[in-house]
């Protein structure tokens, strides 16, 4: 489910789009395959998109935290002692989505941002040593090198968040990535709590250089992100979507939903939260020719207004008499409502144009 407050500018039109990125869930008629649809539907998963719990050593702690973060609402925590081996979140493949490669001869900005507290300093070897890095592998899965950042351990805890990235030409790839593994890491004998969120990776100059995915590490396992100005690979997101947050406020099903707060004023633009590609031939069954696929999901909304009715709030119909449609159910703040798109009995132009303070809960 989703809990979207839609701002101005954004047409239902759009929006419309977005919930079908958004969804990737679909219900077939074949019940076993209704229910492995339905564990992709959801948000309730407790460990970020794109992240694993590499190596967690007795004496060592790894958190997806909500009690620090420098945007949206998580980050990445590691608490430990000495243990017997280094304590690390491993990312998966970072190239996916519509950016199959990170692009080879453009000066790679790359890092996140970091918090330290308490950790040990003037570290005398990687053992005693706190870390971000990036391993590139070409499309043989060959190795084309490391991009290793060793966090500031000077002073024992930092003033907020601080950005640790590389330094001008240092990631240049020869040839294109076809996968990038991310780690987040404390050395056996590194001590103290290290957050990171906003992992970057971005090209220097405007080049092109390939996108990551769950940047602010706040989407649960199997979701993803784009969010302007640039999709969030640069440590950065506006036009109101930093508001985004996973929440126990509305859901259908389960604890919890997703909530875009988009303020009336904010700067239109396009975004989007959706799932990762979703293989139909990896269910036993299988999805033949001839299979029924039906895409939908549960929505709640109050307070829609029409485009029109923002700008000629005079002469437009009220939007009670417009909230019928099948592409875009809406319902009181007391009941939830199954929308499913439709290409019979769609609505007219008019009728799809809502913008304003308005919510949505999916």
């Amino acid at each position: 489910m989703l809990f979207i407050r839609k701002g101005k500018g954004m047409s239902t039109k759009r929006f419309q789009l977005v919930l079908r990125l958004l969804l990737g869930v679909g219900l077939l008629l074949t019940p076993s395959l209704q229910a492995q649809f339905h564990a992709v539907g959801g948000f309730e998963s407790n460990l970020p998109s794109y992240w694993t719990k590499g190596s967690e050593p007795a004496g060592s702690t790894l958190t997806w935290a909500t009690d620090q973060a420098r945007t949206l609402a998580r980050s990445l925590k590691i608490t430990k002692g000495v243990t017997s081996a280094e304590a690390a979140w491993v990312s998966e493949n970072a190239v996916d989505y519509w950016s199959p490669q990170h692009v080879a001869n453009v000066d790679i900005k790359i890092g996140a941002w970091v918090k330290t507290q308490n950790v040990n300093t003037s570290p005398a070897n990687d053992d005693e040593r706190w870390w971000i890095s990036y391993t590139f592998y070409d499309q043989a899965d060959q190795l084309i090198g490391e991009t290793k950042l060793p966090l500031d351990q000077s002073v024992a805890s930092s003033n907020g968040f601080v950005a640790d990235t590389n330094g001008v030409g240092e990631t240049v790839l020869p040839v294109d990535a076809w996968r990038t593994i991310m780690r987040f890491a404390g050395g056996k004998n590194a001590t103290g709590t290290v957050w990171a969120d906003d992992f970057i990776h971005v090209g220097r100059g405007g080049a092109w250089a390939g996108q990551n995915w769950n940047q602010s590490v706040d989407m649960p396992t199997g979701w993803l992100y784009w969010f302007p100005p640039i999709g969030g690979n640069d440590g950065r997101i506006l036009n109101g979507y930093e508001n985004t947050r996973l929440t126990n406020e509305e859901a259908h099903t389960g604890l919890t939903s997703l909530k875009f707060d988009l303020p009336f004023n904010r700067q239109p633009h396009d975004a989007f939260v959706g799932s990762k590609r979703f293989l139909l031939n990896q269910f036993p069954d299988g999805v033949k020719p001839g299979d029924v696929l039906r895409i939908s999901v549960w929505v709640k909304a109050q307070n829609l207004v029409p485009d029109s009715a923002d700008a000629y709030p005079v002469t437009w119909q009220p939007v009670s008499r417009m909230a019928s449609s099948k592409a875009m159910a809406t319902t009181t703040a007391s009941t939830m409502s199954r929308a499913t798109p439709s290409i019979r009995n769609s609505p007219s132009p008019r009728s799809r144009n809502l913008t304003g303070p308005n919510i949505l809960w999916m």
